[in-house]
Order: C-alpha cells, then sequence, then structure tokens
C-alpha cells in the first residue's frame, strides 16, 4: 500500500510492505511501514518493521524502529531493535544519545552516551 500527497514543494507519503513466503526448507513473514515528510525546511521519516525468519540454520525475529532528520543536509539517526537470535539468546539494542525515563511528570536521563 502506498499513500503520497504533495502540494507544490511539500510531501507527505506512507508505505507499507508485507510479505509471506515458505518452501521445503524455510518459512520468511515481514511487514515495513515507511513515513517520510518533506519540505524546504528538512526531510523525516520513520520505519517500524518486523521480520521472523526459521530454517535448518535456526530461527529468528527482529522488531525495529527507526527514525532520521535531515535539515539543510545534516542528518541525525536513532532507532531500536529487539531480537530473539538463533542460539536463544536475546538482545535490545538501542541508537541514540540520550536514554530518558519519565514518572509522575517527570523526566530523567540516568545516563549518556556519545559513541
Amino acid at each position: 500500500m502506498r499513500r503520497c500527497r504533495r502540494f507544490a514543494n511539500n510531501s507527505a507519503s506512507i508505505i507499507s510492505v508485507s510479505q509471506a513466503q515458505a518452501n521445503q526448507t524455510s518459512a520468511q513473514a515481514s511487514i515495513n511501514q515507511d513515513l517520510t515528510a518533506r519540505t524546504d525546511a528538512g526531510t523525516v521519516s520513520g520505519q517500524f518493521l518486523m521480520g521472523a525468519t526459521s530454517s535448518a540454520a535456526g530461527v529468528s525475529v527482529r522488531i525495529a524502529a527507526y527514525v532520521k532528520t535531515d535539515r539543510y543536509g545534516a542528518p541525525f539517526y536513532g532507532g531500536w531493535f529487539l531480537d530473539a537470535l538463533p542460539n536463544g539468546a536475546a538482545r535490545f539494542v538501542d541508537d541514540a544519545n540520550f536514554f530518558a525515563l519519565t514518572a509522575n511528570g517527570g523526566l530523567t536521563y540516568p545516563f549518556q552516551f556519545d559513541g
């Protein structure tokens, strides 16, 4: 599914793709949603995806969300993903400069990281 709107130089789009396939040795399913908005001030985009694979090599699944801003040629990225790996391990990976927690109307940054 694809939805797009345009007015002068401004545009917005939503693209959704889902697929499932299976054969004698493996099965895979995935869904991907992409959002993009663009004006003269810059471009922003977001992506949400889920994918699962089962095969003789193992089973795995990923849920992920990614964001990107590009203002005047300066891109910035962020995102996270959660994996269940073929070896039975799970991992959560966060790509961000700050990690914030909120409660009772307050906001705190328990730690910061700059690569």
